[in-house]
Order: C-alpha cells, then structure tokens, then sequence
C-alpha cells in the first residue's frame, strides 16, 4: 500500500521501544533481573455477532471472552513507613478474565436514537505469587521476598460490570 520512501520520510520505520518501560521504574540502572521480566503468556478465544436491520432502526452487536494470563509480571514503587523507598517486582501472576458485552443501537424515528451497552466480567486471580522488595536508597540491601495471597481476589485497575445509555436527539 506504501512505497518504502512514503515510509521513510514519515519516520515510521523506527524500532525503538522505549514507550513500553514500565513508568513506575524510576531507576533503571536497578532493574529486576532478566527472569523477572520475562514474557506473559496468554491465551484467548472470544466470539461475536453482529446484527444491523435492513431499514437500519435497529443495530445490535455481541461479544463474549474468556482469557487465561500467565506468568504476568508488574512491579510498583512503594514509600516504606519511614519514608525510605523502594521497588516491589512481581512475577509469576496468573488470572482468568471472561464475561459478556453487549451494545445496542435503536433508532425508531430519524431524529431519535437510543444507544444502550452493558458489560459483565470475571475477572480473577488464579495463583499465589511471591514478590521481591529492593531497597531503591541502599542497592547493597539484598532483595527480600514476600509471599502474595492472591488467589481467587478481584483483578484492580478495571471495572467488571459497567452499563451505559445514550439519548441523541
């Protein structure tokens, strides 16, 4: 579709990963080791329909999920009590997402539409992890590891159950 120099001169071409550091590692001449960092693993299967009326006053779309991560790593700076800081690498995280989403679109008359969607997830924890703490004010401090009960606990960061509605006039 692109001639090797359309490439080029928008600068497309370039490998440079630096966007994918994790922004909570503030040091990175004290990064986890390499196993720590290794990649995840995941495994998906998701299906979906869609359905648009043939006089176009009714669009409906559905979609279901299911996805096992495996071997997830994270890693957060922490404050201590004390106010010293440090690192905490996580890896080994393993978790099961699936649910339900579902959109629809009713439009009875041309100046109204009606736009509803509703979203149902389980998303989960499935395994104990242990962590490692590095003392991010003294590197000679060794790493101390803490075990992680996790197991069958929420995944954070995204809501599990979400609906909405939209009247445009």
């Amino acid at each position: 579709k692109y001639k090797y120099d359309e490439i080029i001169t928008k600068d497309k071409t370039s490998l440079d990963i630096f966007w994918i550091k994790d922004k909570s590692l503030t040091d990175l001449d004290n990064l986890p080791d390499p196993d720590i960092l290794a990649n995840e693993i995941i495994e998906n299967i998701e299906a979906g329909l869609n359905y648009r009326s043939t006089d176009g006053k009714v669009a409906l779309k559905g979609n279901v999920y299911y996805t096992l991560w495996n071997d997830r790593s994270n890693s957060r700076n922490v404050t201590n009590q004390d106010g010293t800081e440090g690192i905490v690498f996580i890896s080994g995280l393993d978790s099961r997402h699936y649910g339900l989403e579902i959109e629809a679109a009713l439009a009875p008359i041309k100046v109204v539409r009606l736009d509803l969607s509703m979203s149902l997830g389980n998303w989960k924890y499935t395994s104990n992890v242990s962590a490692k703490y590095r003392d991010s004010s003294d590197p000679n401090n060794p790493d101390q590891t803490y075990n992680l009960y996790v197991n069958g606990l929420k995944v954070g960061d995204q809501p599990q159950t979400g609906l909405s509605a939209a009247l445009t006039l």
